[in-house]
């Protein structure tokens, strides 16, 4: 399974525009709950100097005696809570501000009771803030604390770790969410593609694109199989066109070829003769190029390695450098004719541009088979590799057409012929140099229906 992004993929892109957005909101909300938290710890700690503050108050209101009000307020300032009792006379200039001069005396005030008659205020002394907080005792007594400074309070506590995790694991749930719906979503597009992958118009069936799911994806699909039923019906009158003009000119090919034959001049009769040759050989091309594999050759079971070792042969015999290694015996059914046409396409390409042409056949363990064809030409650029399988593509333009030229047919026909057969072809390059042309032959049981094309 793939779990790199890839944001050429509309799977990806989904997927990307439904986490960005949460991973910025549990980023947000992480930061809002650590402030609240921090701000609930501070607010804690000053409910508690409020708290402190009152019940010191409390005590020296109803103390009864000046040694006891000295014990209390001794105990408060061990506790941290420094008091002092001053005479209201001497807060007369202390008025009272909506703002305590520090953080503490702003919570402190922001947590004060206001449905008390107690006053509690901060303090401004010729106009500087103080750090005083002061109590009215009685009309003649006041209770003058020293703020104490608010602590630093840590932002990771335990309650801040709880709710930071709570939020992991939604957001974790959600980007699993988003995942699964990007890959439910696409999943009828991917596997349409695959279907329009392998439904090429090399093809001959009939079969149709099937897809299934979003209501596009179907619309797609029946937009797509009218543009290929039109596109297989007009190659269809094309081919049929292409195939009757071919035919028909064989017969008047045959009467040139009798008519040049009677010639009384040498030079002229075979100069003829070879341009009739020329014509001839190239209608045969194209016929064989329109229906691929003669359709009267019925599938049998042959053994590959004596059918490769007469081709072979046969190519030893007029010239051309080509061995061949591979197993003693190997049995495998197909059309014996159009796999020898096949091999000896690639073999004469190659033959006209190499030294040493070499076979390979290599049984695979599903029961298919494997011909490697290579050479020690100049091979080809990737560019080429594609072209070289059009119909009617040279590489060198310049090359003559006919005899010793050719046509640009003959891997072509070799591509369909294998197809024909259930297999593929496949072109790669030869260390340290020249061409390599694989077929593969897939095993009876691995092609549809069970039988060849």
């Amino acid at each position: 399974m793939r779990w790199g992004l890839n944001l050429g993929s509309i799977r990806d892109q989904i997927f990307m525009l439904t986490a960005l957005p949460i991973v910025i909101l549990s980023v947000v909300a992480s930061a809002f709950w650590l402030s609240i938290n921090n701000s609930e710890s501070r607010a804690e700690w000053a409910n508690h100097v409020v708290g402190g503050v009152e019940m010191v108050a409390d005590q020296v209101r109803f103390a009864g005696s000046a040694q006891a009000e000295d014990t209390v307020l001794q105990a408060s300032a061990r506790a941290g809570l420094s008091a002092s009792i001053v005479s209201a006379s001497d807060t007369d200039g202390i008025n009272a501000i909506p703002h305590a001069p520090n953080a503490a005396a702003r919570l402190l005030l922001g947590k004060g009771r206001p449905e008390t008659d107690r006053s509690l205020q901060g303090a401004v002394v010729d106009g500087q803030l103080t750090d005083l907080l002061v109590v009215r005792l009685d009309p003649s007594r006041a209770l003058a604390f020293r703020v104490p400074v608010a602590p630093s309070f840590p932002w990771l506590t335990k309650a801040s770790v709880r709710g930071l995790t709570i939020i992991a694991v939604i957001m974790l749930a959600a980007l699993l969410i988003a995942f699964y719906a990007s890959r439910r979503i696409t999943s009828s597009l991917v596997r349409f593609a695959a279907e329009a992958e392998r439904i090429s118009l090399d093809d001959n069936s009939n079969e149709q694109f099937n897809a299934v799911g979003a209501l596009e994806i179907r619309s797609l699909a029946e937009s797509l199989n009218t543009m290929r039923s039109r596109i297989l019906r007009m190659f269809g009158d094309r081919t049929q066109m292409l195939r009757a003009i071919s035919h028909d000119l064989r017969t008047p090919l045959t009467r040139l070829q009798m008519r040049a034959e009677r010639s009384q001049e040498p030079e002229l009769r075979q100069s003829m003769l070879a341009d009739i040759s020329t014509l001839t050989e190239m209608t045969d091309e194209c016929l064989t190029f329109l229906n691929k594999v003669p359709v009267e050759e019925t599938p049998r079971k042959v053994d590959l390695t004596s059918l490769l070792q007469t081709v072979v042969a046969d190519f030893s015999d007029v010239g051309v450098a080509v061995t061949f290694k591979g197993p003693r015996r190997l049995a495998y059914t197909c059309r014996p004719q159009s796999l020898i046409r096949a091999v000896s396409n690639v073999i004469d390409n190659a033959s006209r541009f190499a030294a040493l042409v070499e076979i390979e056949l290599i049984e695979m363990p599903d029961g298919g088979a494997d011909i490697t064809i290579s050479d020690d030409g100049p091979g080809l650029s990737e560019a080429l590799k594609k072209r070289v399988l059009e119909p009617f593509f040279k590489v060198d333009k310049a090359r003559k057409v006919g005899k010793g030229g050719g046509f640009g047919l003959g891997l072509p026909i070799a591509k369909g012929i294998i197809q024909h057969h259930g297999g593929s072809l496949r072109l790669s390059d030869r260390k340290p140099n020249g061409l390599v042309v694989e077929f593969h032959l897939p095993s009876l049981t691995n092609i549809p229906d069970g039988k060849i094309l």
